[in-house]
């Protein structure tokens, strides 16, 4: 008799045992498949399990058939303890439902992402916003765009050549013999053609000696009226026409100084972007992942509280809650260094840094296949775009201008000239010189010898032409070499995400068997760790090889010479 009620109170309380399990993997919630997956509080048409069927040592046969899992069996220790461990049958996956609780309860472990600029409706940003902000807002490219400002200030300068100039003067001997009184003004306008037309008046008063007599004029004066030109030396180009040209080739040449640092600023902007993309995204596999161990704690903790499980299985799991905890401490740390980081690139209208958090967060895009066919197309896009040639071209346009001159050094000055002057007034000597009207024509000649100026001038720019020559051709087998290599990259990078992809849903489909074979008592809690720990590992892997994918995107467009986000790509 007594051994009856021992064998009845063992079976008894083995069944209660198995009930109180069942009942505890109804009143918790299912784990994500997806570390990336948040667990959602309530699902529509689920049964909520009361918590008093919790608490109580029975449960009815009723009550288990309704979770729709049948208790077949039990294991009993050797010794005959009541430390036994239910084994479930579970039926088809299209009959088995886990009720899913109303309500989840605040996890006071978890230490929430701290907020700084998010109002609880800040949309995600997006990387064009980021690229956008760079061409607006970037400090080093508005200082790239003062670059023409200051080339048009240059070009300015050397217009100042070609400046209506006013001279005067008056020379007044007071004291002597021959006392003279001049007065002198002209206007000179130096010509584009190389020559310059000038006018004046002047008044020359008092008594001359006679070697002097041109200085004295008329009472009313004389005007003067003069223009002079370049034959040889000097009529296609000179040094004044020779810095206007070089100026405005400056002007061109800030475009590509600006482009180059536009590409590399959306080039870092885009790198900086998706790091913090990826450093969010792996903060929020680490926070699923506590999740996950939070939850199975409570229900460990209810099965070592009703004696189904012995007290280390809870131990060992506080142990990966805690490593799970540092660890997504550092990633925290990593993400919002990653935000610092990309401030520096997203800024508001009046350049102050933008900090985001993981509210602005956004998901990598789909990674594209990468068309072999496009390559070579590609290279000559980069050669016709990147800044470096268009920069090797317009030095070429200013060397060549600079051996023009050089050439122009060579020939002889030859000037012709032609000059009026008329006096008006009285006469105020005798015979009467200066009333008649004067004209006057002539050629200056004026040449080196040697010429060992213009000589040695034109030996410097042509080997200078030379080197340019060879640096262009060397810079299009660098960019050339520089587009096959990136987009080696590219085409590697989007295999591994697929790779990566494929590793992550096995190791996520395994570490879900396995918790759910620990749910079962079919396995211990070390081998769940280890399965969890391989999928998280694997859902970093395929979130770096997606980094590493868009990245290789925008190495890309730079390479390519874009100065525009790389998903168009």
């Amino acid at each position: 008799m007594l051994r009856r009620s021992a064998t009845e109170l063992k079976q008894r309380r083995a069944v209660s045992i198995a009930m109180m399990l069942v009942a505890a993997m109804a009143g918790c919630r299912s784990a994500p498949q997806k570390f990336t997956d948040r667990p959602e509080a309530t699902l529509s048409g689920a049964a909520r399990v009361p918590a008093e069927a919790i608490a109580t040592d029975e449960m009815s046969d009723d009550s288990a058939r309704s979770t729709g899992i049948e208790t077949v069996g039990l294991e009993v220790d050797s010794d005959g303890s009541g430390s036994a461990r239910p084994q479930l049958e579970v039926p088809a996956e299209d009959s088995l439902v886990i009720p899913v609780p109303d309500t989840v309860e605040d996890d006071a472990e978890l230490a929430p992402f701290p907020e700084r600029l998010n109002d609880g409706q800040r949309p995600g940003v997006s990387l064009d916003a980021v690229v956008q902000s760079v061409h607006e807002s970037y400090p080093l490219v508005q200082s790239a765009y003062l670059e023409t400002m200051l080339a048009e200030g240059n070009a300015i300068e050397a217009w100042g050549s070609f400046d209506t100039k006013l001279k005067g003067s008056t020379e007044n001997r007071v004291l002597s013999y021959y006392k003279t009184y001049r007065q002198n003004i002209a206007l000179i306008q130096p010509l584009m053609g190389g020559g310059e037309i000038y006018g004046g008046y002047r008044l020359g008063r008092g008594s001359f000696p006679d070697w002097y007599g041109d200085r004295q004029t008329n009472t009313g004066g004389e005007f003067k009226l003069g223009f002079q030109q370049p034959l040889a030396r000097n009529r296609s180009i000179d040094s004044r026409r020779a810095e206007i040209w070089r100026a405005e080739f400056d002007i061109r040449n800030a475009e590509p100084e600006i482009r180059a640092q536009v590409i590399s600023a959306v080039e870092e902007a885009s790198v900086a972007f998706w790091d913090w993309v990826a450093y969010g995204q792996i903060y929020q596999i680490g926070r699923s992942a506590l999740d996950v161990a939070v939850e199975r704690n409570r229900r460990i903790q209810r099965l070592v509280e009703s004696g189904a499980y012995d007290p280390p299985v809870l131990q060992d799991n506080r142990r990966t809650i805690a490593l799970r905890e540092a660890t997504l401490l550092d990633e925290q740390r990593l993400v919002e260094q990653a935000a610092v980081k990309l401030s520096i690139f997203f800024r508001s209208y009046d350049t102050t840094p933008i900090i985001l958090d993981l509210n602005n967060l956004v998901d990598f895009p789909k990674p594209e296949p990468v068309d072999p066919l496009r390559l070579e197309a590609d290279i000559q896009i980069a050669l016709t775009e990147r800044p470096e040639l268009y920069a090797f071209h317009l030095n070429r346009r200013k060397l060549e201008i600079d051996l023009a001159e050089a050439r122009n050094d060579l020939m002889a000055n030859v000037d012709t000239f032609i000059v009026s002057s008329n006096d008006l007034g009285n006469p105020t000597s005798l015979p009467d010189t200066k009333t008649d009207p004067e004209l006057e024509v002539g050629v200056l000649v004026d040449v080196p010898l040697q010429r060992r100026k213009a000589k040695g001038k034109i030996q410097q720019v042509e080997a200078k032409l030379t080197q340019l020559a060879f640096k262009t051709s060397l810079m299009q087998d660098k960019i050339a070499a520089e587009v096959r290599n990136v987009y080696t990259g590219l085409e590697a990078a989007y295999l591994r995400t697929e790779k990566a992809r494929q590793a992550r849903e096995l190791a996520e489909e395994l570490a879900r068997i396995e918790r759910r074979k620990f749910e079962l008592g079919e396995t211990d809690l070390l081998t769940v760790f280890l399965r969890e720990q391989s999928a998280i590992e694997a859902a970093e892997s395929e979130v770096k090889a997606l980094r590493e994918y868009h990245v290789a995107k925008a190495r890309y467009a730079a390479a390519l010479g874009m100065a525009s986000a790389a998903t168009g790509l």
